[in-house]
């Protein structure tokens, strides 16, 4: 009998690590639909790095929506993420710093004026969907941006941008990525480009008024600052 128990214990624990070793395996591709599911986007990882106090995503992709010219909405070279493994399980999840290198993000004009462009849809597809649970960034920092335009005739416009901080970026209805977009769009001075998509919560009203400093109205955006650094 008490053979028996001990043989059973240790087929439980082959189990448990055959079990362990199949989800590291896959481990980027977990990771893919979960930032997925999160972000409310279909994204791809090529590889991932996983430790007991940060991770590391190379080669990130969010693939933008069908019809589009442009393949890809987003792609960084590579995402460092800073956390406490207690903060990632209690409510709110505090994630302390997350940092993107070599990032490209692509707008695709749907119409001339390009106030309707793959984020309008990405960003109104996010507003419909339920979100759960209470997510803090205290900081991001995004090294080497370059921001590309694409109009109805192909041309396109890039503009590029060394370093931008974004800090204390939250959400109490998911991971805050629709936050960050408006984040990213307005520190980069083309907010106009996801007007009609956040027109319903006038996240941009007065933001970017004459004489206004860029904090004053930040109250009801959940987020604190953000800002380019200087060179």
């Amino acid at each position: 009998m008490k053979k028996q128990k001990i043989k059973n214990f240790w087929r439980v624990v082959i189990v448990i690590v055959i079990f362990i070793l199949i989800l590291w395996m896959f481990k980027t591709n977990i990771m893919s639909s979960y930032l997925s599911s999160k972000m409310r986007l279909p994204t791809s990882i090529a590889a991932i790095s996983i430790k007991p106090r940060h991770t590391t995503l190379y080669r990130m992709w969010i693939i933008n929506p069908m019809r589009s010219k442009m393949r890809f909405a987003l792609s960084v070279k590579k995402v460092f993420l800073d956390y406490r493994l207690k903060n990632l399980i209690k409510q709110p999840t505090v994630i302390d710093a997350v940092e993107l290198e070599n990032v490209v993000l692509g707008v695709d004009f749907s119409n001339p004026s390009g106030s309707k462009n793959n984020w309008t849809k990405i960003i109104s597809t996010m507003i419909h969907k339920k979100r759960k649970g209470e997510y803090s960034i205290r900081k991001v920092v995004i090294h080497n941006l370059d921001v590309k335009i694409k109009d109805q005739q192909g041309k396109i416009l890039t503009k590029h941008f060394d370093n931008i901080e974004l800090k204390n970026i939250n959400s109490k209805k998911g991971f805050p990525t629709e936050q960050l977009i408006r984040a990213i769009f307005s520190s980069t001075g083309f907010s106009r480009y996801i007007q009609q998509a956040v027109s319903p919560q006038d996240f941009f009203k007065g933001v970017l008024a004459p004489g206004k400093n860029l904090g004053e109205n930040c109250e009801n955006l959940d987020i604190d600052v953000f800002l380019p650094l200087e060179k």
